[in-house]
């Protein structure tokens, strides 16, 4: 992986610990280190704008939370996606990132949840 993608993921690491994490500044980071790694990974600038939207969004139930994922706190899908990315940081693959997407879509949903 490049240097830049090293660079944005302690970014987003430090920035999951900070005092002052909301949504908007996860999203923004997230969104930056994904397209890093789908660019590393050879996709284009148009398959990863698709790749945002549409990756792990589809008509799958599993990808739906459950009923338990649903009662779960938004900091527990952070917390998981913050060592998900640590993890797959020196060794990403679309599977990796599939994976860490989908804690990412999880924090999202269940932090609109609670904010009704």
């Amino acid at each position: 992986m490049s240097k830049d993608n090293y660079r944005k993921i302690g970014e987003l690491l430090r920035y999951i610990r900070s005092d002052g994490c909301c949504a908007a500044g996860v999203e923004s980071r997230w969104h930056q280190v994904f397209n890093i790694v789908l660019r590393d990974l050879g996709f284009t600038r148009k398959q990863r704008s698709f790749m945002w939207c549409e990756l792990v969004y589809g008509n799958w139930n599993r990808l739906y939370l459950t009923d338990v994922e649903k009662a779960k706190p938004p900091s527990e899908f952070l917390e998981a996606f913050y060592y998900d990315v640590l993890y797959c940081s020196d060794r990403w693959s679309l599977d990796r990132l599939m994976r860490c997407h989908w804690l990412y879509r999880a924090y999202r949903r269940t932090d609109a949840m609670r904010r009704g």
